[in-house]
């Protein structure tokens, strides 16, 4: 059976623009309730995801296989010391560098905070903006494809580590790297479907 318009205070129907637009505000309201939580969601989501590959990336040291992570630290630390220095911060940034620079667990707390900061991302744009039709799965693996090639075209060859490292790396660690790197952003598509479904729930 065909809707009757909804009807005015006279008793007529309303206009069709004036439906169209509260339907078209109907639909935004939806897509927003749909959006909350996002923060608590990034961190429910991208903690677990993140801690498996950092898991991934400490075997990789553990068989002494060099996989290139950490290039983003590195690359960071080279262009902010030029820029401290301009500052006059250069003795204060190299003695900061240096007393961090062996602490592996500075590297891993950097990891980590970058990789939570990536899920927040995900959960608060990049999710919703991509097509539904691509699933949690094939959102993950766009992210994924995305970072690993700004990391691989941009950030490796700024080192002088060649695209994807391929100067440096061997081709196992290559595939290790892109391996590990894309288990985190694809665990992080899947847990954070999986909370926001139950979320939903009456």
């Amino acid at each position: 059976m065909k809707s009757r318009p909804a009807p005015c205070r006279d008793g007529g129907p309303l206009p069709e623009n004036l439906r169209s637009h509260l339907g078209r505000t109907e639909e935004v309201s939806v897509k927003r309730s749909d959006r909350r939580g996002w923060f608590l969601g990034g961190l429910v989501a991208g903690t677990p995801a993140i801690a498996v590959n950092t898991l991934l990336l400490k075997i990789a040291d553990g068989i002494h296989l060099d996989v290139g992570h950490g290039g983003l630290l590195k690359l960071l630390r080279r262009i902010t010391g030029p820029v401290m220095a301009s500052m006059g911060g250069g003795h204060v940034w190299r003695v900061v560098s240096e007393a961090t620079a062996g602490l592996p667990a500075f590297k891993v707390a950097f990891h980590v905070v970058v990789g939570l900061l990536m899920a927040l991302f995900y959960t608060a744009i990049l999710e919703s903006a991509l097509p539904p039709a691509l699933g949690p799965l094939g959102k993950g693996f766009v992210y994924a494809l995305a970072v690993w090639l700004l990391n691989a075209a941009i950030v490796l060859p700024a080192l002088g580590q060649g695209f994807a490292g391929s100067a440096v790396l061997t081709t196992g660690g290559i595939v290790y790297f892109a391996f590990a790197h894309t288990v985190f952003f694809v665990l992080l598509a899947l847990f954070y479907a999986r909370w926001h479904a139950r979320l939903a729930r009456p």
